[in-house]
């Protein structure tokens, strides 16, 4: 809608207050702010001088959200702190950069990527990205497609002459070398991309236009589910990755090896095993799945998504779920909560019968399964029969899930504002913001000049 300078400052309480002033300006009643999403810096979700406590403090119905997608990421960054996975990371980012900073080394490793495989699609290594995190996906996913062409065309550079690459670049891509060939760099790069490739449609969900609370609680529960059930059956898990290292590693001649076990040591771990692969499982596989939990398990609490279960059992589809389960009590805090902002509070309990009695019935059964979003459920419902349901379901719809849509924003700002015009002033900038990321709405140029004659008034006929 705009974008704000803060001229007072960035404090919680600078920020808060720049937040309500622009909302007056765009006249919108602050009696029905009834929620709020920011990432989790200090200024903004700080417990008693954040931006969102300042503002909850005026308004206690505006729900502070922690972003979801920040939330994961931060998951992610969490458990990728393990020193074995650390370190492949930041490997993998020295070779993409690498080649990405020298077209000719670029073009060396494309030559080798045409020769070894015909029909691959992929001609570039994506860098392991800090901001945009489903690019850190995909990175994983190029190195660990084109790393047989990566090992052949460092191995090349770093044997090369001196007439065909300088003295750094071979001194570089030798050190990049022996750091890629080995196995516990494959086993590492392995690992985490298959742990990673189950939040990956999650992250790119949380990052999404449409999704609503309920839904992406849903989507993160089902992820936890699925990480657990694989934690419990590690052995498996582990086994299908280890033979994936196994057929990765012999495609370019790296031998399966341990690090010896000495009787002290901090750099590295040091668990004495049987084998290569208990060896693994203990160092690798297994934190990463309990960092990950763990921190999912933190980040996503029960405690945080207090009135989303409740709000879920209104929904067609869990309602006939839980029939003889749902009663009207479980819904005495989402009712004392939100009692101002329903139109008949006292009878809730008797339209939740009504509510429940209508989709117990066979015919509506096979409806109900398909209304499992409040906004589906919102197309099918009738407002002056269930008056109470239909708000609360609309507020359920207006809970805030993620602030990426306000980021993406900030990230496509260059577009108008560049160097060379750091003097527009607020309006014009906030003008051509919302000319350029509302560009489907048509605009007719006879109105938009009448209307710029009428405010400015001259004697030059437009």
């Amino acid at each position: 809608m705009g974008f704000h300078k803060c001229v007072s400052g960035v404090t919680g309480q600078a920020i808060a207050d720049d937040i309500l002033s622009q909302l007056e300006k765009w006249q919108l009643q602050l009696q029905f702010l009834r929620g709020q999403a920011y990432d989790g810096a200090g200024a903004m979700a700080g417990k008693s001088k954040g931006a969102a406590a300042c503002i909850t403090a005026k308004h206690p119905k505006a729900l502070y959200t922690h972003c979801a997608s920040h939330r994961l990421n931060l998951c992610v960054v969490k458990s990728c702190t393990i020193r074995e996975i650390s370190n492949m990371m930041q490997s993998a980012d020295k070779v993409s950069r690498f080649f990405s900073n020298s077209p000719k080394r670029q073009l060396a490793l494309e030559k080798w990527i045409d020769n070894l495989f015909a029909n691959e699609k992929r001609r570039k290594i994506k860098e392991m990205c800090r901001t945009r995190w489903i690019e850190r996906h995909e990175a994983f996913e190029s190195f660990m497609d084109l790393f047989m062409p990566i090992v052949c065309c460092l191995e090349e550079i770093a044997n090369s002459s001196p007439a065909e690459w300088n003295a750094e670049t071979r001194s570089d891509s030798q050190s990049l070398f022996f750091t890629v060939f080995r196995f516990s760099f494959v086993i590492a790069l392995v690992a985490t991309q298959n742990v990673l490739s189950y939040i990956k449609g999650l992250s790119v969900k949380l990052q999404g236009r449409y999704v609503d609370a309920i839904r992406a609680h849903r989507d993160i529960q089902n992820v936890k589910s699925i990480l657990v059930k694989q934690r419990c059956d590690v052995e498996r898990f582990h086994s299908q990755i280890y033979n994936e290292v196994t057929v990765l590693c012999q495609s370019v001649g790296i031998e399966e090896s341990v690090p010896r076990v000495t009787n002290r040591q901090q750099n590295r771990q040091n668990l004495p095993s049987d084998s290569p692969s208990e060896y693994y499982k203990r160092t690798t596989t297994i934190p990463m799945l309990d960092h990950l939990i763990s921190e999912l398990n933190v980040r996503f609490t029960e405690s945080s998504s207090q009135f989303l279960l409740q709000f879920a059992q209104l929904l067609p589809s869990e309602l006939i779920k839980n029939l003889t389960k749902t009663k009207n009590t479980d819904f005495d805090d989402l009712i004392k909560f939100y009692e101002d902002d329903l139109p008949l509070s006292r009878g809730f309990s008797a339209e939740l019968e009504l509510w429940k009695n209508y989709w117990s019935s066979e015919t509506c059964k096979a409806d109900a399964e398909a209304l499992n979003t409040p906004e589906k459920a919102l197309k099918q419902l009738d407002k002056d029969l269930y008056p109470n349901i239909y708000t609360l379901l609309t507020l359920a719809a207006t809970v805030p899930v993620t602030s990426c849509e306000c980021e993406r924003s900030i990230s496509m700002l260059r577009l108008i504002k560049t160097s060379l015009r750091t003097t527009m002033t607020q309006e014009r900038l906030n003008g051509l913001a919302m000319m350029q990321y509302h560009h489907q709405i048509p605009l007719e140029a006879d109105e938009v000049v009448e209307e710029f004659a009428t405010r400015q008034p001259r004697k030059l006929l437009l």
